[in-house]
């Protein structure tokens, strides 16, 4: 018999929270509700992103089908989308062609 849930989890917003924030939340929902399956897991993710977020997801992974990917898999995904990994590059040339202000410390 299945308890009752604990908590809510309502469906992502990009314009009020960032995403590595949201799957954090998620997964204190999870551990909550003693949710360790991966089944569960993913059903849950993608019962609980809302329309937009999976529609993205399942462009994200096309071909596939959500149903197809792990729970770890279509974090990634979403993750890779909404938070992606800067340059090396980019921030090296940041780093190196910043200025300073006049009265800084050297």
């Amino acid at each position: 018999m299945r308890m009752a849930t604990l908590g809510k989890i309502g469906e992502y917003c990009v314009s009020s929270e960032e995403w590595p924030q949201y799957i954090e939340r998620l997964e204190f929902f999870l551990i909550t509700n003693k949710v360790t399956d991966n089944e569960l897991k993913r059903a849950t993710l993608l019962s609980v992103i809302g329309p937009q977020t999976f529609k993205l997801l399942r462009n994200l992974i096309t071909p596939d089908k959500p149903g197809d990917k792990t729970y770890d898999k279509l974090v990634k995904a979403l993750t890779d989308h909404f938070s992606p990994k800067q340059s090396e590059i980019v921030q090296w040339s940041k780093f190196y062609n910043r200025s300073r202000k006049p009265d800084s410390v050297q």
